[in-house]
């Protein structure tokens, strides 16, 4: 396993970053070892869902699991019944989510979409049509939870982070303090490398996928009771 996953790598590096790297070359889906492992071996070229073997899993369960599949549809429909009259119509949303207990490797994920379809006002109800693309965004960090351990977040946004550290600050907690201290002393002695990642790569997990949008929903009609 181990054999296949950096020749796969190798033959990723050599092919300036084609889509040569399956999850046919691993022989199984990527688990947080593999994972890992890329972070050292992958010179931090960034890797398609599908290429880990994880799109469908992650898919179902954002769907299902989540229950955002529901909360979509909702979403959709209400939008086209706020039209008023037939017509063309988009609606966008965005969110991240934690898919700790899908993998533990994923953590916090964000996934957009966007519907594009029409809707076609009958008498008494609403018959709606379209796709809804959708777009998934991870960035695979922190593998040794440095950041997350001494400041309380893996997040390498600096709102974010100076935000943790602020808490921090203004907390009474000694060891909390202790920890922090140790944080800029390792900025210091590192350049300023917050992501403390000298001997691994972060890398991005990205993909997109297409569904089709069918839906039919009784009209507010005024007036009638």
């Amino acid at each position: 396993m181990r054999i296949k996953l950096l020749l796969a790598i190798q033959q990723r590096d050599l092919n300036s970053g084609g889509d040569i790297l399956t999850s046919k070359l691993f022989g199984k889906k990527w688990g947080d070892y593999e994972f890992i492992l890329y972070a050292y071996f992958g010179s931090g070229i960034d890797v398609k869902l599908r290429e880990t073997g994880h799109l469908s899993g992650v898919m179902n369960y954002y769907f299902y699991d989540l229950g955002v599949m529901q909360k979509i549809n909702r979403q959709i429909i209400q939008k086209a019944k706020e039209l008023g009259s037939s017509g063309y119509f988009e609606y966008f949303f965005e969110k991240s989510y934690s898919f700790k207990e899908y993998q533990w490797c994923f953590g916090g994920s964000t996934i957009k979409g966007k519907f594009k379809g029409n809707a076609i006002y009958h008498y008494n109800h609403i018959h709606i049509t379209g796709y809804i693309d959708y777009e998934y965004y991870d960035i695979f960090t922190d593998p040794a939870d440095i950041r997350q351990v001494l400041i309380g977040t893996s997040n390498l946004d600096p709102d974010e982070m100076a935000k943790s550290i602020k808490e921090i600050e203004e907390s009474e907690k000694r060891w909390e303090k202790i920890k922090l201290l140790i944080w800029k002393f390792l900025r210091t002695i590192t350049m300023d490398k917050v992501e403390f990642e000298l001997i691994v790569n972060r890398y991005y997990i990205t993909d997109k996928w297409k569904t089709n949008f069918e839906a039919e929903a009784l009209r507010e009609i005024k007036g009638i009771y």
